[in-house]
């Protein structure tokens, strides 16, 4: 098997939730963007995408600091630093220093969290990363990432803690 043709079926980020019209005929692509897609299928040989501009998820990893790396590929597609509704799998991140896990409104957690004693901070979060989530909180619904570098947790914190509001 091979591919035979890529083409960008969302205006930004990595296809989330892909499907095909009931006769075959559409497929339909949602992602980070609020709409979805439709692409008739006989077309998608002739399309030619001249999408959108780049993403902060696409940008050259050496223009951002290694904590900022780290967040970009472990925890960006899920998670968003700002507050609010973000659309994304995981709550938002914003104030996440001193937080009682499971709390963020609007999220469903998982039972595991849904009352955890957890509080994120430096030691948690560290953790988190070491040990993975599914070790560190066996039965959240965080998928499994891991970072083994001592130097590369303490630079995602680090991030974390300016990125998030927790800053000084």
């Amino acid at each position: 098997m091979r591919i035979e043709r890529d083409f960008h079926a969302t205006r930004r980020g990595p296809v989330w939730a892909l499907a095909f019209s009931p006769d075959g005929s559409v497929i339909w692509a949602g992602g980070l963007d609020s709409v979805v897609y439709g692409w008739p299928i006989e077309l998608l040989d002739r399309f030619e995408p001249t999408m959108g501009t780049p993403h902060s998820f696409l940008k050259d990893p050496g223009s951002m600091s290694n904590g900022e790396r780290q967040f970009m590929r472990k925890c960006s597609i899920c998670h968003a630093l700002e507050a609010g509704d973000s659309r994304k799998a995981g709550p938002n991140l914003n104030g996440v220093f001193g937080r009682l896990a499971g709390t963020v409104p609007g999220y469903r957690y998982s039972d595991t969290l849904d009352g955890s004693d957890i509080i994120w901070g430096e030691e948690t979060i560290d953790a988190l990363f070491d040990l993975g989530p599914d070790n560190y909180i066996p039965g959240s619904k965080m998928p499994m990432q891991q970072i083994a570098a001592p130097a590369d947790r303490r630079d995602l914190i680090e991030f974390l803690r300016v990125a998030t509001g927790n800053g000084n």
